[in-house]
């Protein structure tokens, strides 16, 4: 998932523990993280909005994120840091959007 140069393309998964994570962690879209505001969706959202991301039908209860406008500063320990206010981080998959068949 990471691109030619070593570095993701700007997009990550990130799944937290549960419904109550996952509404503290939609109230971050727009929040700078290594000097870019990101873009939080769930993945319903960013396939209404187009982004170029490929999902499979989610689960109920899913507690998965789109997380758009990283920078390339932003490793994965950046990105569970930003969001550990919002409960425990399980996972955070980093790289190009085209990647992502979730």
């Amino acid at each position: 998932p990471i691109g030619g140069s070593g570095h993701h393309k700007g997009v990550a998964f990130v799944t937290v523990d549960g419904p109550e994570s996952l509404r503290k962690l939609l109230q971050y879209s727009g929040a700078s993280l290594k000097g870019k505001a990101v873009t939080i969706r769930t993945p319903q959202e960013a396939e209404l909005a187009k982004e170029p991301v490929r999902y499979q039908v989610q689960p109920v209860g899913c507690a998965r994120v789109f997380v758009g406008n990283l920078g390339a500063g932003a490793d994965e320990d950046a990105v569970r840091a930003h969001f550990a206010a919002c409960g425990p981080v399980e996972r955070v998959a980093l790289g190009d959007a085209g990647d992502f068949a979730h």
